[in-house]
């Protein structure tokens, strides 16, 4: 029996100060533009996201858009675009990742992640380098290489696929309660990190080393 732990990535394995929507706010308010946006507009700010997300709309095209929806004129948003291309590379890698994912491996799980994101799987693959774990990791199924994202049961069941390693004897560890309930809607054991308010899981830990407590993470008996 092969025995897969699956991780999200951001806010999982690294962070950062803050969002990308908290950060550009903060630059458009420092810059004397308006800092939120109608609910008409930020449907379509989220509808363009997803596509991002999905790998048809490049970063930067994401960003001009989401800018001229701010009221940033066209001379003044390359400049925006450079500080968030520039921002979205300052991870801060948790400093028990590679220890945990190191230990998890030794018990004798495959390890992988599954991440939605705006940008290319290349981008994605240099933050997790700064995490250092790089090398740790048997899959990396990535949302805008695949063109779905979570909660969507095909970003899981690929990395399943890939690993041979079947739904119920599979963890997801995440935050964020929709993707949670996608990882148990396939059939995956779902541990909450840093859990979102209303997001439920089979388990829940406080910090990634609590992971090696559990027991559903524990070495397999002989």
């Amino acid at each position: 029996m092969r025995r897969g732990a699956f991780f999200d990535a951001g806010g999982i394995l690294y962070d950062r100060e803050s969002s990308s929507d908290d950060y550009l706010r903060r630059l458009l308010r420092e810059r004397g533009y308006p800092a939120s946006l109608s609910s008409e507009l930020e449907s379509r700010r989220l509808a363009l996201h997803r596509d991002a997300s999905l790998g048809n709309i490049a970063p930067r095209a994401y960003w001009n858009s989401v800018l001229a929806m701010y009221g940033v004129p066209d001379a003044d948003r390359a400049a925006l675009e450079d500080l968030l291309d520039v921002f979205a590379d300052a991870v801060i890698p948790d400093p028990e990742a590679r220890e945990v994912l190191g230990e998890l491996e030794r018990r004798g799980f495959v390890v992988g992640v599954i991440t939605d994101t705006i940008f290319p799987l290349e981008r994605k693959m240099r933050w997790l380098r700064a995490v250092g774990v790089t090398d740790l990791l048997d899959v990396v199924s990535c949302s805008s290489a695949l063109g779905v994202k979570k909660p969507d049961a095909a970003i899981y069941r690929d990395a399943l696929a890939r690993t041979s390693v079947e739904a119920r004897d599979a963890v997801f560890v995440g935050h964020s309660a929709e993707e949670l309930a996608g990882a148990r809607a396939v059939g995956m054991t779902t541990i909450a990190l840093h859990g979102d308010r209303g997001a439920t899981a089979d388990r829940a830990v406080e910090r990634l080393s609590d992971l090696l407590r559990l027991d559903v993470l524990a070495i397999s008996s002989p």
